[in-house]
């Protein structure tokens, strides 16, 4: 790997400080606040909408999936299948586009999310949890991704580990779900090392070295281009995109030049290969979440994002030991991978991840209040 300077372990080093401080500061207030209060709200969702949602999804990508699946079938290999998809997706038009990213793309990862809360505490919903993994095993041979199937294998571990600290179940109810857990990773890392071993020319090893290991190079290359603070514009361009976009073709007005500017470095981080080692090896994207907070803010962004962060992510895993409220369960499943691929970037920063949030709070609605 290429050298990395002293200054950009120095922010990634201050960044994870700030965030355990932030956990330390909520666990404290959590400690001496006493809520006497022992009412909370029940939420639940319908599984039937929720269907008929993950149907929707499936037709969508049925058209990309039997291109993909015949390119299998003729002996193509899922490397093939990317290289095939990166070039065709330029081609899309821009309703489909839209409908792609802004709707299909943000209830797929919606489910993701809740069959395997659907699974472990609810009514472990047949169609749904069958429906949801036809959906993902359609998106996984359409465009040779593991990041569904990923994510799924996330919730289900997370939602387990949840489930394992309830004291109501019964010793025989806690072995069939631990054998149930068991049996699907075994499974989910069959299929991931799979596809991951078909998607690419070189060695499982060599890859999963370059995955963790090349963060600071990137980290290191963008943080020493020139630019200007851009004071939120990057770590929330997700919410703020998403707004902006509906806004300007309304009004068939353009982006304002500051964020056009921060949206453009974004797409560059996404699109420009750089050199991270010795032989020609390049990567793209992995700059970590510590590049927006820097972006945004120099060494006080570090600080301040990484410590808001911390408390945030904080917060909600206390609301789910307190109230076992399932809408609070399924913020904290959605913060949770994003802080595992925070490696990647900063999961704000993408509008799918910020729409899928905002579903979440739509579709797990409450119910009534209730004496507990």
């Amino acid at each position: 790997m290429k050298e990395v300077d002293s200054s950009t372990y120095k922010i990634i080093t201050i960044g994870v400080v700030s965030f355990v401080i932030g956990y330390f500061i909520v666990l404290v207030f959590s400690k001496l606040a006493k809520n006497n209060n022992n009412k909370c709200n029940r939420y639940v969702y319908n599984t039937k909408v929720i269907t008929i949602f993950a149907f929707c999804c499936i037709i969508f990508y049925l058209p990309l999936f039997a291109q993909s699946f015949v390119e299998l079938i003729r002996g193509g290999s899922f490397e093939s299948i990317r290289y095939t998809n990166r070039f065709e997706s330029t081609a899309n038009t821009g309703i489909y586009n839209l409908i792609s990213y802004f709707i299909i793309q943000p209830f797929s990862s919606c489910l993701e999310l809740i069959a395997p809360i659907d699974f472990w505490f609810g009514k472990r919903d047949r169609k749904l949890f069958f429906t949801t993994m036809i959906l993902i095993f359609i998106r996984m041979i359409s465009d040779a991704g593991r990041t569904p199937f990923v994510n799924f294998m996330i919730y289900m571990v997370l939602c387990y580990c949840i489930v394992k600290g309830n004291k109501q179940k019964t010793k025989q109810e806690k072995r069939y779900n631990r054998i149930i857990l068991s049996l699907f990773l075994v499974f989910a890392l069959f299929v991931i090392l799979y596809i991951s071993i078909s998607r690419s020319s070189s060695g499982l090893s060599r890859q999963l070295y370059f995955y963790f290991a090349m963060a600071p190079v990137l980290l290191n290359y963008w943080i020493s281009l020139p630019e200007s603070l851009s004071f939120g514009l990057a770590s929330f361009n997700g919410f703020i995109f998403t707004v902006l976009y509906f806004l300007t073709n309304i009004t068939g007005t353009t982006y304002p030049n500051h964020f056009q500017n921060v949206y453009d470095l974004i797409a560059a981080t996404d699109s420009t290969w750089i050199p991270i080692a010795s032989g020609g090896v390049t990567a793209n994207a992995y700059v970590s979440l510590f590049w927006f907070f820097y972006n945004d803010g120099g060494f006080a962004g570090i600080i301040i994002y990484s410590l808001i962060y911390g408390m945030l992510v904080t917060t909600v895993l206390f609301k789910i030991n307190n109230l076992s409220n399932i809408r609070f369960i399924a913020l904290y499943l959605l913060l949770m991978q994003g802080l595992i691929f925070s490696f990647i970037r900063f999961p704000f920063a993408k509008a799918q991840y910020c729409i899928t949030f905002i579903i979440i709070l739509i579709l797990i609605h409450k119910e009534s209040d209730v004496k507990i």
